[in-house]
């Protein structure tokens, strides 16, 4: 579970270095500098990848046959669409995997 104050601190540290000046934000990609929405979406996603090839089968995601890989990236894709924002206490829960990512 991310708390609100988590989420703040994680915000300030983005305005703090005005990383909103870059990347997919301004839709400049990497014209101005790094992209880093693109950036952490994809350290991310690889760690939900991670997390499930070594729960499910025990393995490294890049030792996976393509069918098991494609598993797990519908799995994960089904998985971020879901919003598990609760308004009433405020609080964000994350699965295991996205806690891994």
């Amino acid at each position: 579970m991310v708390s609100k104050q988590q989420l703040i601190s994680g915000q300030a540290t983005y305005e703090k270095y005005q990383l909103a000046d870059y990347g997919t934000y301004l839709g400049n990609g990497a014209y101005l500098g790094p992209d880093y929405t693109a950036q952490a979406l994809h350290v991310y996603l690889q760690g939900m990848y991670r997390y499930y090839a070594k729960t499910l089968y025990g393995k490294s995601f890049n030792k996976l046959t393509t069918l098991q890989q494609e598993g797990i990236k519908g799995k994960v894709k089904e998985e971020i669409r879901v919003n598990r924002y609760n308004a009433k206490d405020k609080e964000l829960t994350l699965t295991k995997a996205q806690t891994a990512g």
